[in-house]
């Protein structure tokens, strides 16, 4: 028999009976594909030795609780990533404790409360999860880069003295266990979101008036009753340009003829407009677009014979005078 101070390392898989209930051959035949490839290795690079299986476990020893925690830290984190791809229900984690304390090793086996603590801790760990006693944490200091959650003193079973135990939390990968959870919120968090923007579109889309293209036939400006015309700037007859205030004196001229004179004198009243944005563009729409009844064009000759010309689109009269002859 021999008797030292050991870091004792205890796993035990989360809802073993259930899964070999569900698939016998696919869990036993995953537990040691996992067992092989990536604990036994991993304990074995950290300095650990494996002292048994329990079945759904195992119980290891350390010569360095530094190094225990290290190799937990690790291989949780391997396992995270090994089942992410299994359905929730089907997926193999494992509960960690370790604790350091004094073991008697004898014919290839280990016993002492250092090893008992170890296996009551481990059911205190949440899935894939690690847990340290005490003893442990006081050995450990800031040597790995992991927090810690003090879950206060627990009773263990046949366990006099009340052991502290911490949860060991944000790793450089983030803990396993907290990684799992948050990587779950995040997905819930997004599903949720997605599905209440997709609501709230269609609420939204559901609730918008019914908007349909307006008739230009409808809300067109009806003209109106009275006699209306509007006279449209002058323009050079011999295609030169017509200086501005000679075109703005012959439309005066011709809004006040059409004011005055005897040929109106059918008309109880004549509104006059002239149409000065309008110039040189289709008269028929102009004289909607202004509320005219009529519009009149007119042009302007030269020397020796000056004369003005205009039109009056609606009935097609075409006027034709000197510019010095009004009211004809």
């Amino acid at each position: 028999m021999e008797r030292r101070i050991s870091a004792i390392l205890a796993t035990d898989m989360v809802g073993f009976s259930r899964l070999m209930e569900a698939d016998e051959i696919g869990t036993l035949e995953r537990q040691k594909a996992h067992l092989s490839e990536t604990i036994a290795p991993k304990i074995i690079a950290h300095g650990g030795t494996i002292i048994k299986l329990t079945g759904d476990g195992l119980i290891a020893e350390f010569p360095s609780a530094v190094e225990a925690v290290k190799c937990a830290v690790s291989f949780q984190s391997d396992m995270f990533d090994l089942e992410i791809n299994e359905p929730e229900e089907r997926r193999i984690r494992y509960r960690v404790a370790i604790n350091l304390g004094d073991v008697i090793f004898d014919e290839g086996d280990i016993y002492g409360d250092g090893v008992n603590i170890a296996a009551r801790l481990e059911g205190l760990a949440e899935p894939s999860g690690i847990v340290v006693s005490g003893a442990t944490f006081d050995m450990l200091k800031n040597q790995v880069a992991i927090g810690y959650k003090f879950l206060g003193e627990k009773h263990l079973k046949n366990i006099e003295t009340p052991v502290r135990v911490y949860q060991v939390i944000d790793t450089p990968k983030g803990s396993p266990v907290q990684s799992g959870k948050r990587l779950s919120k995040l997905v819930v968090a997004a599903t949720t979101a997605a599905v209440v923007l997709v609501v709230g579109l269609f609420f939204w889309w559901s609730v918008q008036p019914s908007i349909t293209a307006a008739d230009p036939a409808k809300i067109a400006f009806s003209l109106p009753e009275k006699p209306s015309i509007a006279v449209a700037p002058f323009a050079s007859a011999s295609g030169g340009s017509l200086s501005s205030s000679l075109s703005e004196g012959l439309v005066a001229s011709l809004i006040s003829t059409l004011t005055i004179s005897r040929h109106c004198r059918d008309f109880p009243s004549i509104d006059v407009r002239h149409a000065r944005p309008f110039h040189r563009a289709d008269f028929r729409k102009i004289r909607r677009s202004i509320r005219r009844r009529w519009l009149s064009s007119g042009q302007s000759g030269k020397a020796p014979r000056d004369c003005a010309a205009f039109r009056c689109v609606e009935r097609q009269i075409y006027l034709v005078g000197s510019m010095g002859q009004r009211n004809k």
